[in-house]
Parts: C-alpha cells; sequence; structure tokens
C-alpha cells in the first residue's frame, strides 16, 4: 500500500475508534439516556443495565482496538454499526422516529432518525475504506 493510503487508514481507525471511546465514555458518565433508550427494547431493570454495560464494554473495547491498532480494516467496526442500527431501528419501531437516541447520552441530543442518518454516513465511509483496503491489497 502507498504511504498516503496507510496514512488515511490510520487516521481513519484512530478517528472511528475514538468515536467508540466517545460513546462508552459518555454513556458510563451519564446512563440515563441510554437506559431510557434501551428500555423500548428489553424490559427495565437488570436486563437493561446489563444491556447498557455491555454496549460499553463492547464499544470501549472496540475504540481501543482500533486506536491501538490492535484490530486492522474496519470490518468489526462496520459489524458493531450494523448491529446499532438494527437497535435503533427496533426501538423506532417501538417508540417512533422522535424518540432520543442515547447513543451518545446527553452529549448530542439526537432523535432516532437523526442518527440512522447519520450511521448511514459512517456506514458508506466504513464500506468505501473496506473496498479501497481490499483493492490495495490485490495490487
Amino acid at each position: 500500500m502507498s504511504r498516503v493510503r496507510d496514512t488515511v487508514f490510520v487516521v481513519a481507525s484512530v478517528l472511528f475508534g475514538a468515536m467508540w471511546l466517545f460513546a462508552a465514555g459518555a454513556k458510563a458518565w451519564a446512563p440515563l439516556p441510554a437506559y431510557e433508550f434501551v428500555g423500548y427494547a428489553v424490559p427495565l431493570g437488570i436486563v437493561a443495565k446489563l444491556a447498557i454495560v455491555g454496549a460499553v464494554g463492547a464499544e470501549a473495547l472496540l475504540g481501543a482496538a482500533m486506536i491501538l491498532r490492535a484490530t486492522r480494516g474496519f470490518g468489526w467496526s462496520l459489524g458493531m454499526l450494523i448491529g446499532t442500527v438494527g437497535v435503533l431501528f427496533w426501538v423506532r419501531a417501538a417508540a417512533g422516529g422522535e424518540a432520543p437516541c442515547g447513543c451518545y447520552s446527553n452529549a448530542f441530543e439526537t432523535r432516532i432518525d437523526d442518527e440512522l442518518v447519520r450511521d448511514g454516513v459512517i456506514a458508506a465511509v466504513h464500506a468505501g475504506l473496506i473496498v479501497w483496503q481490499r483493492v490495495g491489497q490485490r495490487s
């Protein structure tokens, strides 16, 4: 791969890793918005709390792995993003698109529909990076 391509991949990996760490940290700092969001998908109480802890742990682990370059490529991040979009659609069906997202706790007070648009753009960037990486490996 070229030096420019390598640099783009490292910078993108750090930025997306920071995004996941920010999401995890925001939920850990102020879990109530995420708890209310998850309450549309699972029963409130211990199940919802475990779901939040699992999400924070997975986001923190992925974010750290991407920043430390322990994981190469963007497949894991895209996979987690697709899972997040699935949960957003699930909750949207239960609560409507105007429900608060809670994805970044109180940092961005966005609605589910807004987050779906944002996640669509982020997923497209991931897909483009994955394709560019695979094309670079073949040459």
